[in-house]
């Protein structure tokens, strides 16, 4: 839906601008999205140009806001409770070094993105960049949920395996892709710009191959518990 909404505005955007709104847009086209709302407001002259024009431009900061804040939290969240906690100090680690973590998390996950997006430069699609942060999402956690609900030999190492798996992948691929890699498509090792068809069948393959090889077995009633708990919701309080 997201995307069918990205190219309705880009197309309306060529439509009713023309030639003469590529050169404003940006080489990105970040700005296609409020220049229409001031041409359709108007023009820049107007009154309602100018209105629809600060209403798109604060809708899209309150939105990036949104999301960069949401993935900051969930990520030192992840790192401080599930990575921190539960398989580096195995539940015995206490609430001031699960705070302490997640701060220094959300700080170098911070400081990665600054660095990712002065890299990319100011001419690089911010739509695009959003694809790119799902695409690894995906590639890290898609095959994971999907075998922890429906494979009953799904283990620990199997899920730290295709996540591995998934991220490196996507996030090596990413590197080869036309939009990273220089000279373009002609050049590119990886002829897509989203590593998703790649990525995420390498993600259930890491997490294939993690079960098989781990000795440890898990519990039949866990996941027999977990079934009945997506089903039903039943025990999820």
């Amino acid at each position: 839906m997201r995307r069918s909404c990205r190219s309705i505005i880009g197309y309306g955007a060529r439509a009713l601008l023309g030639s003469a709104g590529e050169k404003p847009a940006g080489p990105g086209a970040n700005l296609a999205a409020p220049l229409l709302a001031q041409h359709l407001g108007g023009g820049p002259d107007a009154f309602g140009g100018q209105v629809f024009m600060a209403f798109v431009g604060a809708v899209a900061f309150a939105t990036t806001l949104e999301v960069v804040a949401g993935l900051v939290l969930s990520a030192s969240g992840s790192a401080s409770h599930d990575l921190w906690s539960n398989v580096i100090r195995r539940g015995g680690a206490t609430e001031r070094e699960q705070k302490l973590v997640a701060r220094l998390s959300s700080a170098v996950l911070g400081a990665i993105a600054v660095a990712v997006t002065l890299v990319a430069g100011p001419n690089f699609n911010v739509a695009f960049l959003v694809g790119l942060a799902l695409s690894v999402a995906a590639s890290a956690n898609f095959p994971a949920l999907v075998l922890a609900l429906s494979w009953r030999g799904f283990t620990t190492w199997g899920a730290l395996t295709g996540i591995a798996s998934g991220l490196v992948s996507s996030v090596v691929l990413i590197v080869l892709s036309p939009a990273v890699w220089p000279g373009g498509a002609a050049h590119a090792p990886f002829p897509l710009d989203y590593p998703t068809l790649v990525s995420i069948p390498l993600g259930f393959l890491g997490c294939v191959v993690g079960s098989k090889l781990s000795r440890a077995r898990e519990d039949d009633t866990k996941f027999t518990e977990l079934r009945v708990r997506a089903a039903t919701g039943l025990g999820a309080e």
